[in-house]
C-alpha cells in the first residue's frame, strides 16, 4: 500500500473482453458477476477485479502464488534485454581467521577491511564461459564520422613532439577530408551524403575504399557524424549542411560555403539560405514571392496568416513593405491612396478578430473606418418562403423538424435533442431545412462539429464572440458522438455562465446530431470500458435529451443491398462463425474484393488535369503510416507535373519556447527528421502541381481553412503555397498558405517538446478512416494492411461510399485477417453493441 492505495492499481475495472492494447499491460476480461461470485474479507466485498493474473498450472506445479502477465509486444522482449546492462550478480563475503578456543577472542571489527564486494559466476554461466559461446553480438558495425572546421582536426601526440606530430601527413587526414577527395575521384560517390559513405565505402589507410573491392563487402554498416552542441555555431551549421548537401560541388570546405553561385563568410549564413534553420526574413520573402503572382486581397488574407500563426518579428514592417500591393484592388475601385490604405488596414483588422487575435497587439494603427464586424459562423440567410427545403422533408424529418420548431417559441418545452441516423439518412438535409425555417422566424442559428482539432478552437473562439453566442437560439452540433461527454458538458457549463441562469445550456436549444455506429472519441491506449465512458451517452447531461431516429436512408433507393449490408455491419449483426480468424471476423464481399487498391481507385497514371474526378475520390486506412505510404505511391503516377520537395526545419523546444541546446546534443536533428508524430507535416515534403493536400492546423474557419480540409495545389514558390479547396461550401477558394510551426506538447508519446517547421499540409489521396468521418465520395477505397481496431471503424470506412460499385476493400493476408483455407477473405469489424443500448 502507499498512501492508503494499491502500488499495483488494484482493484481492476471490471470489463467485458480481454484487450491486448499496442503498450503497457494488457486489460483482461474482467466480467461483473458480483451478484453470482463474490465474498468478503476485512470488510471488503472481493471479485473479478480483486484477481491478480495467474496461470493455474503453474500455481499448482510451484504450490505459490505467481503473477503471470501476457507479452503482448516486442517491448517486452526489450524489458526482459534490460536487465543484461544491470551488471552481474553479486556476492559479499567475508574473511577471517578461525581463533583458539582456549584463547581470549578480541573482536577488532573493521567493515571495510573484512568485507570484499565479489563477482559471483554461477556453475551454468562459468561453464557457458569455459565452452567460449558468445556472450553478446553486434547486428551492424557502426562508423563514427569526424566532424571539424578547416585546420581544425585533433591531433594527439606525445609530450615534447607536437611539431614532429604536425609534420605527419597523416595527422591531417580524416574522414570528413577523404570524403571531399572522394567525391573528386569517385563520380559514383556524388549520389551519396556523408553520413552513407561507410555503407558504401571502407575508410582504409586514410581514404574511402568501396567495399566491393576489400573483404568488407556485405558486412552490415551505419554511419553516423559526430554529435556537436549548437553552442559551437560554426562547427553544428556545418554539421547541418552535410546532412543535406551532396554531389560533385562537395570537395572541400570553401565548396560547403557556396549556395547558387554566392560564396558567403560563415556556414550558419549558409545554413540559412538553404533552408535548414529559421530565417528571420522568411516571411519578408514569402510575401514577395507570392506579391509577384497573388491578387490584392489573397495578399492581405496571407498576411493575416503569417501574422496569427507564425509569429514574425516585425509585422508592422511587413505591412509597410506590401502596402502598396495589398491596396491595388481598392485603388482601382477608384478610391484614394489614403482611403485604399484604411480600407486595407481594416479588412486586415476584421480578417484577425475573426481568428480571435488583438489586432492593436500585432498592427496598433486606429480604426480609420467602422466597419461592421461580420460572424461567419451565424447563419442568417433570406430564402423565399415558397422555395423551403422544409416542404421536401420526409415523416422522420418532418416529425423531429416540427418538434425542434416548436421547442424555439415554447419556453417550457424539451429543449434537447439527438438525431440519429447513418449516411444518407439525411441529417444534414434536415440541418440545412431547420436553418431556413429558424431564420423566417427571426431567429439565429450556430452550427458546429465535432473534429479532432476542435477543442483548441474553443477558447479563442469564446474570447472574441461572447456576444454572438449569447445571441444563438439554436446550437446544432453535428457528428456529435465523436465528442467526449466533458465537452458536452463544458459547452453546457459556458452557455450558462455566458446567460447568466441555471438552465441547461442557458436556455439553449440544443440539436446534436450523429451515428453511433461511427468512430467513438479517441481515447490514447483507452480500453473499450474507457472509451465506452468517455462517450456523450455517459455525459451527466445525455439523459435530458430527446432521440428522433432517421430511418428512411437515401441509399435504399438505389442500393438497398448494399444499403441493409451496412447497417449490419454497422450493428455487429454480421459475423462470420464458420470462417473465425478472431472474435470479431466478418467475411468481406467478393465484389468489393481488391488485390491492387490504388490501380482500383486511380489507375496506373493520371495527369494534372484529371485532378477535379480525382479529387471525389479516396483511399483510407486506419493507421497513419500506411496513409503516407500509398500517398507516396499515388503521387508517382501524377503525371506531367512540376514536382518540388520541401524540407522541415526540426528542433526541440524548452517549456519556454527556446531551443534545448543541451538536449540537441544527445538527440541529433537526423533523428528528427525521422519523425512523423500524427498532426504534423512530414520532414520531407513531396508535392507536385495538381495534386491533392490536406490541411493539418485551423488556419481560418471563417474562410474553411480547417484542419481536415481538403486542397488542390495550384502553384508552390519556395516559401508559399497556393492552394484551391474541393470540398464543402468554399469549394474552389483559393488561398495562399505559409510555413508554420508544428509541436507535439500535447503528444505523451515524445519525452521531449519537438517543433517542426513546415508548410501544415500533407498529400491526402489517403487519409485515416477517422479523418473521412463525415465526408463522401464517389469512389473509396479501404487499404487494410492490418485489421480495424477500433468501434465503428470499419463500418466508417465503408460507408463513406454512396453504392456498392464506388468501394473496393483489399485485405492484405495476416494472422487476424485474410484469406482462409476455403478462400473466404474476412477482416476485423469491431463494434461495441453496449453503446446502442
Amino acid at each position: 500500500m502507499v498512501e492508503g492505495s494499491c502500488s499495483k492499481n488494484f482493484h481492476k475495472a471490471f470489463c467485458n473482453e480481454t484487450d491486448v492494447s499496442t503498450d503497457g499491460y494488457p486489460i483482461y476480461r474482467r466480467r461483473n458477476n458480483s451478484n453470482e461470485t463474490h465474498f468478503t474479507r476485512n470488510n471488503i466485498q472481493v471479485d473479478n477485479r480483486f484477481v491478480v493474473p495467474y496461470n493455474s498450472f503453474l500455481s499448482l506445479k510451484y504450490n505459490a502464488h505467481i503473477n503471470v502477465e501476457l507479452c503482448s509486444t516486442v517491448k517486452a522482449i526489450k524489458y526482459i534485454n534490460k536487465y543484461i546492462t544491470k551488471g552481474y550478480d553479486c556476492a559479499r563475503i567475508g574473511v577471517q581467521v578461525n581463533a583458539n578456543d582456549n584463547v581470549e577472542k578480541v573482536v577488532d571489527y573493521d567493515e571495510i577491511k573484512q568485507y570484499l564486494n565479489c563477482r559471483y559466476i554461477s556453475s551454468q554461466e562459468a561453464a557457458w564461459h569455459l565452452q567460449d559461446f558468445p556472450i553478446h553480438g553486434q547486428s551492424h558495425n557502426v562508423v563514427m564520422l569526424s566532424i571539424h572546421l578547416k585546420d581544425g582536426q585533433s591531433i594527439f601526440f606525445e609530450e615534447n613532439q607536437a611539431e614532429n606530430a604536425l609534420r605527419r601527413e597523416s595527422v591531417t587526414c580524416t574522414t570528413l577530408t577523404a570524403y571531399f577527395d572522394l567525391n573528386v575521384s569517385d563520380s559514383s560517390a556524388h549520389q551519396y551524403l556523408y553520413q552513407d559513405i561507410p555503407n558504401h565505402y571502407v575508410f582504409k589507410n586514410k581514404k574511402w575504399v568501396k567495399r566491393s573491392e576489400v573483404s568488407h563487402h556485405g558486412e552490415k554498416t551505419i554511419g553516423g557524424i559526430i554529435s556537436v552542441s549548437p553552442r559551437d555555431v560554426e562547427l553544428y551549421h556545418l554539421r547541418l549542411i552535410l546532412l543535406s548537401m551532396k554531389g560533385p560541388d562537395v570537395t572541400s570546405f570553401e565548396d560547403l560555403k557556396k549556395f547558387n553561385g554566392q560564396t558567403y563568410s560563415t556556414y550558419k549564413d549558409v545554413a540559412r539560405v538553404r533552408g535548414l534553420i529559421n530565417d528571420s526574413n522568411e516571411w519578408h520573402n514569402c510575401m514577395y514571392e507570392a506579391s509577384s503572382y497573388m491578387m490584392p486581397k489573397c495578399l492581405r488574407s496571407l498576411l493575416v496568416t503569417i501574422i496569427c500563426h507564425c509569429n514574425p518579428a516585425n509585422p508592422l514592417q511587413l505591412f509597410e513593405d506590401f502596402k502598396e500591393d495589398m491596396t491595388e484592388d481598392f485603388i482601382q475601385q477608384g478610391n484614394s491612396v489614403e482611403k485604399s490604405l484604411k480600407l486595407c488596414i481594416n479588412d486586415i483588422r476584421m480578417q484577425i478578430q475573426q481568428n480571435g487575435f488583438d489586432f492593436n497587439q500585432f498592427l496598433p494603427f486606429p480604426n480609420f473606418e467602422d466597419i461592421s464586424d461580420r460572424e461567419d459562423n451565424l447563419v442568417n440567410c433570406t430564402v423565399d418562403g415558397n422555395n423551403l427545403l422544409w416542404n421536401d422533408l420526409n415523416s422522420d424529418q418532418l416529425l423531429a423538424a416540427d418538434t425542434i420548431l416548436q421547442s424555439l417559441v415554447d419556453l417550457n418545452s424539451q429543449k434537447y435533442f439527438y438525431l440519429d441516423g447513418p449516411g444518407g439518412s439525411g441529417k444534414t438535409f434536415l440541418y440545412r431545412a431547420l436553418i431556413q425555417k429558424v431564420d423566417l422566424i427571426g431567429k439565429k442559428t450556430l452550427i458546429v462539429a465535432w473534429t479532432g482539432i476542435a477543442a483548441t478552437l474553443l477558447p479563442d473562439l469564446l474570447k472574441s464572440k461572447k456576444e454572438f453566442l449569447k445571441s444563438v437560439d439554436l446550437l446544432i452540433w453535428d457528428e456529435a458522438p465523436m465528442a467526449p461527454g466533458t465537452a458536452l458538458e463544458i459547452v453546457d457549463l459556458i452557455f450558462q455562465d455566458l446567460m447568466g441562469v441555471q438552465m441547461r445550456f442557458g436556455g439553449k436549444v440544443v440539436v446534436l446530431g450523429g451515428d453511433f455506429r461511427q468512430v467513438l472519441p479517441v481515447i490514447r491506449k483507452g480500453s473499450r470500458c474507457a472509451i465506452i465512458a468517455s462517450t456523450i451517452k455517459k455525459s451527466s447531461v445525455w439523459p435530458f435529451f430527446q432521440t428522433f431516429r432517421l430511418k428512411r436512408n437515401m441509399r435504399a433507393i438505389t442500393d438497398p443491398n448494399f444499403s441493409k449490408w451496412l447497417l449490419d455491419i454497422g450493428d455487429g449483426m454480421i459475423h462470420s462463425p464458420e470462417i473465425p480468424k478472431t472474435q470479431y471476423s466478418v467475411e468481406v464481399p467478393i465484389s468489393l474484393i481488391s488485390n491492387d487498391i490504388v490501380t482500383d481507385i486511380f489507375g496506373n497514371s493520371f495527369s494534372y488535369t484529371d485532378v477535379e474526378k480525382f479529387s471525389r475520390r479516396a483511399i483510407l486506412c486506419p493507421r497513419n503510416e500506411d496513409v503516407r505510404l500509398i500517398n507516396e505511391r499515388v503521387l508517382i503516377n501524377l503525371n506531367n507535373a512540376v514536382q518540388m520537395s520541401f524540407c522541415a526545419i526540426d528542433s526541440i523546444k524548452n517549456d519556454d519556447g527556446v531551443d534545448d541546446h543541451d538536449l540537441q546534443v544527445n538527440i541529433p536533428v537526423e533523428f528528427l527528421n525521422t519523425l512523423n508524430p500524427s498532426g504534423l507535416a512530414p520532414y520531407k515534403l513531396n508535392l507536385k502541381v495538381g495534386c491533392i493536400v490536406m490541411l493539418l492546423r485551423n488556419l481560418s474557419v471563417n474562410k474553411g481553412l480547417c484542419n481536415g480540409t481538403r486542397m488542390i495545389v495550384r502553384a508552390f514558390r519556395q516559401n508559399v503555397l497556393q492552394l484551391e479547396i474541393i470540398t464543402g461550401t468554399f469549394s474552389g477558394t483559393v488561398h495562399f498558405i505559409p510555413r508554420i510551426s508544428l509541436d507535439t506538447s500535447n503528444d505523451p508519446a515524445l519525452p521531449f517538446n519537438f517543433v517542426r517547421h513546415q508548410f501544415p499540409v500533407r498529400l491526402a489521396y489517403a487519409m485515416t478512416i477517422n479523418k473521412s468521418q463525415g465526408q463522401t465520395f464517389d469512389k473509396v477505397g479501404l487499404y487494410l494492411p492490418e485489421p480495424c481496431f477500433s468501434h465503428g471503424q470499419f463500418y466508417t470506412g465503408c460507408s463513406r461510399a454512396m453504392e456498392s460499385n464506388g468501394l473496393k476493400i483489399q485485405v492484405k493476408d495476416t494472422t487476424r485477417q485474410g484469406k482462409t483455407n476455403n478462400e473466404h477473405t474476412v477482416t476485423d469489424n469491431v463494434v461495441y453493441r453496449e453503446i446502442f443500448s
